[in-house]
């Protein structure tokens, strides 16, 4: 039996049919941000009839079970919709399809493609942060579902006075909340019936401690469950420049033995001091840079959902020759491959030293 098992909906979630012959599949996910599904189907598989004949009528969805799982039917993953086709013709005709989790909607790229306030809303004053994102959510939805409720887990925040401009993204002020210092996580929980495709949890931190269970291992005299691994240092952020609105500026310093490194970040619909400030220090990253990326080996490896999760902090240790590492690192993003059985294959990307960073997390710039 397959891992996994893939099921196109028609838009609004009625099953439609399931692609047990899709391709190429891969399973996305990444802390504070939306989840991901790529496959690719063959242009003379039935299911791509389906799918163009089902985007005439609206946008479906795609529901993903993991049967690996110790649920009789398979554990609910993923349920998304539709962001991008791309068909290709050639010697041979086929359709990629990706298919993003609600967030989606509320983000887009970021700036120019999303949801956005309009008109902008009253200022927040004394709020606490998750709050504040919940009730950007709940606006939104109002005016038209997303397909993401906030009837998840709110955990208490620290309070913040926001005032937002009109055409503000959503998605992106949720993500900027999220990374301040004293900042949340957020992940969605997909909903298996109903219109609703997920509900939105946010916490103080995603995630728990498990160097003692879970370990990483790579080279010599290592458990060698890891079968490629990359290091990446960069340079650290010491000075740190915010301009937000009409000139307003910000600039926040954390020089130490690595000298002035300096960034400059335009903060357009900032029109407070004080937020300015908090945005420019949350940039700082006094010491270098550690992100470290791996693969593990699906036969030896520990697994994604089975033994650790985003958030997780797990143990890594790499013994190749001039290359040693041995360090705590906090997942921030996992990519599961399917297959042509569906089969998983995992890799686990984007973590980082949990003493690389001034809040020991991993910040935006690195998260892509």
């Amino acid at each position: 039996m397959a891992d996994w098992s893939l099921q196109l909906c028609q838009p609004g979630g009625a099953p439609l049919a399931q692609l047990t012959t899709a391709r190429d599949v891969s399973l996305s996910w990444r802390r504070n941000h939306y989840a991901e599904v790529t496959l690719t189907l063959s242009a003379e598989d039935p299911a791509a009839g389906l799918l163009h004949h089902a985007l005439k009528r609206g946008v479906p969805e795609l529901r993903a079970h993991r049967h690996a799982d110790s649920a009789a039917n398979g554990t609910l993953r993923f349920r998304g919709h539709l962001a991008l086709v791309r068909d290709h013709a050639e010697h041979d005709a086929t359709i990629t399809a990706t298919f993003r989790s609600p967030f989606w909607r509320l983000l887009g790229d970021g700036s120019r493609t999303g949801r956005f306030m309009f008109p902008a809303p009253a200022p927040f004053v004394g709020v606490q942060a998750a709050q504040i994102a919940k009730q950007l959510v709940d606006t939104e939805n109002a005016l038209g579902a997303t397909g993401l409720t906030t009837t998840g887990a709110t955990e208490a925040t620290v309070a913040r006075d926001i005032t937002y401009a009109a055409g503000t993204n959503i998605g992106r002020a949720i993500v900027d909340l999220s990374e301040l210092s004293g900042g949340f996580d957020f992940f969605e929980r997909p909903i298996d019936t109903g219109t609703a495709l997920a509900e939105l949890h946010i916490v103080a931190a995603q995630g728990i401690n498990r160097t003692a269970t879970v370990r990483f291992e790579h080279g010599e005299q290592t458990r060698a469950n890891v079968t490629e691994f990359t290091r990446t240092i960069s340079p650290p952020i010491s000075v740190s420049h915010a301009i937000g609105k009409d000139a307003l500026v910000s600039t926040q310093t954390a020089i130490a033995a690595h000298g002035r490194w300096a960034t400059l970040a335009g903060h357009a619909d900032v029109e407070e001091q004080p937020r300015l400030d908090v945005l420019a220090t949350a940039a700082l990253r006094p010491a270098p840079v550690r992100v470290v990326e791996f693969l593990p080996d699906a036969s030896l490896a520990p697994k994604p959902f089975d033994d650790y999760w985003l958030g997780d902090t797990v143990r890594v240790l790499v013994r190749r020759a001039a290359i040693e590492e041995d360090v705590n690192v906090r997942i921030n993003a996992i990519t599961i491959v399917l297959d042509e059985d569906g089969r998983e294959r995992f890799q686990a990307p984007d973590s980082t030293d949990e003493d690389a960073s001034l809040t020991g997390t991993v910040s935006a710039e690195i998260a892509a």
